[in-house]
This record gives C-alpha cells, structure tokens and sequence, in this order.
C-alpha cells in the first residue's frame, strides 16, 4: 500500500507533465520548433532546472526522499490509508526532489541523448549512493561561485 501511494505520486507528476506536452501541442507554436526557438525554451528549462538544484527547498525533500526511514518511523499511520497516505507523501518528497532534474532530462534528450546519460546517472548517485549528497554539492559548487 506505501508503493501505490508512492506510485501514485509519480504518476501524478507524470500526467501533469503528459498534460503540459499536449497542451503545448494543441497550441501548435511553430516558434517553438527546433529551427525557431525551440533550443532557447530547452536551455531556459535546463537553466530553471539548474537553480532549483541549489534552493533550500530540494534540499529538504532530497533529504527526505534518501532517507525513508526516519520518515517512516515519525510519520506513522495505521492501517491500509495511513499506508497509502504514507507512500504518497514520501513520493512527494521524491517528486520535490527530482521535479526539475526529470524536466531537465525530457529538454536534454530532446537536444543530446549524452548529456541526458550523464544527468541521468547523477541523479541515480544522488538518490541511492551513500555518498550522494558529496557528489551533489561538487556538481553545483562551481554554480554557486559563479551565481
């Protein structure tokens, strides 16, 4: 029941990003294509992406998201709702966490299925290495001296 909710959570997330893509479709802006502007809305993407790595907010739901436990053992809830109920606010954490870096994948492999490898594989480091946090900060330390 903890993984429907947290499932749940993604999915969410998922469909609103599904619903944005059509959205956009439907409105058929032809100065979004890749011959108009479409490079310029895709680093704009990567670039908000980027400064939402360095706010405090997903820091606390990065926090949160690597370590289930204490969430677990402090946000009890009985039964098979409180399960669900569980689930899902751990998986909002997780979604708080990697929000921006899942844009930035979708806005990367549109431009270079590489760099999508790469901060694809720093997001797997970040979430399940013990060292995680360490890799984190030296990625975005050379952001904060130049910001």
């Amino acid at each position: 029941m903890f993984v429907a909710g947290y499932l749940a959570a993604w999915t969410g997330y998922g469909l609103a990003a599904y619903g944005v893509v059509q959205g956009v479709r439907a409105l058929d802006l032809g100065f979004l294509g890749w011959d108009e502007e479409g490079p310029l809305v895709a680093g704009a993407v990567i670039a908000a992406a980027g400064l939402y790595q360095l706010t405090p907010l997903k820091s606390v739901c990065r926090r949160h998201c690597r370590s289930p436990l204490h969430f677990v053992l402090h946000g009890w809830r009985d039964g098979r709702a409180g399960a669900v109920r569980m689930g899902a606010t751990h998986g909002l954490y997780c979604v708080g966490c990697c929000w921006g870096l899942m844009l930035a994948l979708f806005a990367l492999g549109v431009m270079s299925v590489f760099w999508m490898a790469v901060v694809a594989a720093v997001i797997f480091v970040e979430k399940l290495a013990p060292f995680g946090t360490r890799v984190t900060r030296a990625v975005r330390s050379p952001w904060l001296r130049w910001a």
